[in-house]
């Protein structure tokens, strides 16, 4: 709306579903592959790309005063920057407290979020923003950026933040890891609104409205 010229009447959003089941693997079958303890450590996943603000994500880990009770697992293949992620973790003297898992299944993936004390995504942009809604199932209260889709996924139940200051994503792991449990089940019900049954019936009405019946 704010880039094209096209009527807002014929826009229709329709939101995506959880994706992940509940964990089928126990904690002590894939954590100490990684090195880390149940909620000892912060979580970020998808790709490992500087697209990702990983960058960013690293410096506000250090700047947090964190490092001493966490450690920082990011989950996902290497990407985009990976020489320059790496130099950044070296630079920090992070090479005990990041975790660079590269690929992981899904089955891990459900356990890692399941133990995780926080997740933190704040990307750039995101079109939609699975992982926001993933963490808040597994009752992971949750860090992400304040522009983008991820604002109105993520509703008023996660600590926004601003992608392109440091210190903005270092208070807010400050202030995410210290929520309570009220705040962390009033995420949990609100990502439930979110399932492929309600995309579905969504998107076919949009046909069936485009189509007049």
């Amino acid at each position: 709306l704010k880039l094209f010229d096209f009527p807002e009447e014929k826009i229709t959003v329709t939101h995506l579903g959880l994706r992940l089941k509940k964990p089928t693997l126990k904690a002590e079958q894939v954590l100490p592959k990684f090195g880390i303890e149940e909620k000892k450590y912060l979580l970020f996943t998808g790709m490992i790309s500087i697209r990702k603000n990983i960058l960013n994500l690293i410096n506000a880990f250090e700047r947090s005063g964190l490092k001493k009770d966490f450690k920082l697992v990011l989950a996902g293949e290497m990407s985009m920057g990976a020489e320059k992620i790496i130099e950044e973790i070296t630079k920090n003297k992070l090479e005990d407290k990041v975790i660079l898992t590269n690929f992981v299944s899904d089955e891990e993936l459900a356990t890692l979020y399941t133990n995780a004390k926080a997740f933190l995504f704040p990307t750039f942009y995101e079109g939609f923003g699975l992982p926001i809604i993933e963490a808040m199932s597994y009752k992971v209260p949750v860090l992400t950026g304040n522009i983008g889709a991820s604002p109105e996924v993520a509703g008023k139940y996660a600590e926004l933040v601003n992608p392109f200051e440091v210190d903005s994503i270092a208070n807010g792991i400050y202030a995410v890891v210290n929520y309570s449990p009220t705040q962390i089940d009033e995420a949990y019900n609100h990502c439930l609104k979110f399932t492929w049954e309600r995309c579905i019936e969504q998107t076919v009405g949009v046909y069936r409205k485009a189509l007049n019946k």
